[in-house]
């Protein structure tokens, strides 16, 4: 029943978060340009996962055989959202 309870609230968080973003970004771009809150949001999210990675003892870099597939995973998923 916790576990229920804490995805809950996971995910119930991830949904606020996500539709906040819209509202905040929309006020963010009227007192910075797009290139800097873009770069922003990215390192602030390296900083955080690279934190995150650190905290669960896990290596911060891939193993070397996975890079091949993770460039392709990254070069499709931006391609396919560009569309």
């Amino acid at each position: 029943m916790i576990e229920s309870r804490a995805a809950r609230l996971a995910a119930f968080s991830a949904v606020v978060l996500w539709g906040v973003s819209f509202v905040a970004t929309k006020a963010a771009v009227q007192e910075v340009s797009p290139v800097t809150l873009i770069f922003s949001r990215f390192a602030l999210g390296v900083v955080f996962l690279f934190l995150l990675l650190r905290l669960r003892r896990q290596p911060v870099v891939p193993p070397r055989d996975a890079w091949l597939m993770l460039a392709l995973i990254g070069f499709v998923g931006i391609f396919v959202h560009q569309m």
